[in-house]
């Protein structure tokens, strides 16, 4: 990924979504969300879990069924996310559910 400072002249934010993520007793534990870029047709994703409701699975089955949803029902051909470089849990999340890592972006 480059840094471009043009982009917001070229590229218009188009749809924003997030959904609560719920445990199975029904609790409100996180959230998931995308926002579409065009013209790109690049669609990222983010994502939070409580602390107490981390490492359960909960975020790696978000993710799943939010890029499983997004290919299905969107005109993209890219799903990305970010996370901060010592976050390894959320890199793990991202790898359970397909993604692949690219690169480390820099200032």
């Amino acid at each position: 990924m480059l840094a471009m400072p043009h982009l917001s002249l070229i590229a218009t934010v188009c749809e924003a979504v997030r959904f609560v993520i719920i445990s199975k007793d029904g609790t409100k534990i996180g959230s998931i969300g995308h926002y579409f870029v065009q013209p790109s047709k690049l669609m990222e994703i983010g994502y939070g879990v409580i602390p107490s409701e981390r490492g359960k699975g909960y975020g790696t089955e978000a993710v799943q069924i939010m890029v499983d949803y997004l290919f299905l029902s969107k005109d993209i051909v890219r799903i990305q996310a970010v996370t901060n470089v010592d976050n390894i849990p959320s890199q793990r999340v991202l790898e359970k559910a397909g993604f692949v890592r690219e690169g480390t972006l820099l200032k």
